[in-house]
This record gives C-alpha cells, sequence and structure tokens, in this order.
C-alpha cells in the first residue's frame, strides 16, 4: 500500500505514485 492511499494530499505521496 502506497503512502499516497493514506495522505493523497502530502508532496510526499506524490513522488511515491510516481
Amino acid at each position: 500500500m502506497p503512502l499516497s492511499f493514506i495522505k493523497p494530499s502530502t508532496p510526499f505521496s506524490q513522488r511515491v505514485r510516481e
């Protein structure tokens, strides 16, 4: 589970999705 699933608002999550 990527962090984006928990906090899609954080800029860090965007890097995880990439």
